[in-house]
């Protein structure tokens, strides 16, 4: 394993994508419930969805992640490009983040909003952040072969070998929440707890990524793959 250091700067976020259309619309306007086959479903698998209606911390929280957001206006953008519908989830306690997106639901991401934490919408923001790169990595993955073969690479978010695809899909969604928080570039921007907060969490992304096996898995990348990995490191 080699380490990669994180690039700061860059709109990794921003890839070769054509979108039909654009709806500025707020994340409120993206709250959504899903029907009762899908929550069982879910349930089954150990995803909790939240029981309707959407309550009205929810609603205030994405007003606040739509602030928070705007410090990155090209990221904003292309979250409210991918991302059509959010549904809620219920997190074991409100110190647990849970949030949920597959290939199936091509523009819905689920997240669960903490009843109390000072901190709300910056975990809020880390989670949409988080899914919504997964939607828009799948996106580009429909029009454009990013892997190579189907190997099997160390994952440190799982500490096990895991697809190359998700090895991959970990990394770059990883790499666009530091970018988030690295928008952040003026201490008085935040109060001392939401920098604390986040200085955690870079940390943290930091570490998880410097165990990423990068040149093994380059070599899993086609030209298209590796165009992306370079957007993110500095070997």
């Amino acid at each position: 394993m080699t380490n990669a250091a994180l690039v700061a700067g860059g709109e990794p976020w921003l890839l070769p994508i054509e979108f039909a259309s654009f709806c500025e619309t707020p994340l409120r306007s993206k709250l959504a419930t899903v029907n009762e086959a899908t929550a069982a479903a879910l349930g089954k698998r150990g995803v909790v969805c939240l029981p309707t209606p959407v309550p009205e911390s929810a609603i205030a929280a994405m007003d606040d992640v739509d602030i928070l957001l705007a410090k990155a206006p090209s990221l904003l953008e292309r979250i409210r490009r991918c991302v059509g519908e959010i549904a809620l989830l219920k997190a074991p306690s409100d110190e647990y983040d849970v949030s949920h997106s597959e290939p199936q639901w091509p523009e819905r991401i689920y997240v669960s909003v903490p009843q109390s934490s000072l901190v709300r919408d910056l975990r809020v923001a880390e989670a949409i952040v988080h899914e919504a790169m997964h939607l828009n990595l799948s996106n580009l993955e429909r029009i454009q072969p990013l892997f190579k073969g189907q190997s099997e690479l160390f994952s440190p978010w799982r500490m096990s070998l895991r697809p190359v695809s998700g090895v991959f899909h970990g990394l770059y969604v990883f790499t666009c929440v530091a970018r988030f928080f690295q928008s952040f570039v003026l201490p008085e921007e935040v109060d001392e707890v939401r920098r604390d907060f986040m200085k955690r969490r870079l940390a943290q992304v930091s570490d998880d990524i410097a165990l990423v096996p990068i040149p093994e898995l380059r070599q899993c990348l086609t030209d298209s793959g590796e165009a992306i990995l370079k957007q993110l490191f500095v070997n």
